[in-house]
C-alpha cells in the first residue's frame, strides 16, 4: 500500500501530522510527506483531510478487506441458535 499526499491540495493544516496514530506524517521542505512503511491501514486519515489531499494506493498483490474499510453495512450477527439447554423461571 502506497499513501500519498497531493501537495497542490495540501494546506498545511496538519491535521494529518497530529492525529495519525502510526506517525505516518511529516512535514519536510514546507510540504507534508507520507512514510508508507508505517501506515496501519486504519484509514482515518482520509476523511480527517477537509482538503481530501491524501490517498492511499493499494499495491498490486495486497490484501484489503474492503467490506470493513469502505463504510458499508457490515454483516449483521447470526442470530443465537439453540443450544438445547433448558432454563427454568425462577
Amino acid at each position: 500500500m502506497l499513501v500519498k499526499v497531493d501537495s497542490e491540495k495540501c494546506t498545511l493544516c496538519k491535521l494529518c501530522v497530529e492525529y495519525c496514530p502510526a506517525y505516518v506524517f511529516v512535514v519536510q521542505n514546507s510540504s507534508v510527506k507520507a512514510d508508507s512503511s508505517r501506515c496501519i491501514e486504519c484509514y482515518g486519515c482520509i476523511p480527517l483531510c477537509p482538503v481530501q489531499a491524501i490517498a492511499i494506493e493499494v499495491l498490486e498483490g495486497a490484501l484489503v478487506d474492503f467490506a470493513t474499510k469502505s463504510g458499508d453495512e457490515k454483516p449483521r450477527p447470526q442470530e443465537p441458535t439453540s443450544t438445547g439447554v433448558n432454563r427454568q423461571s425462577t
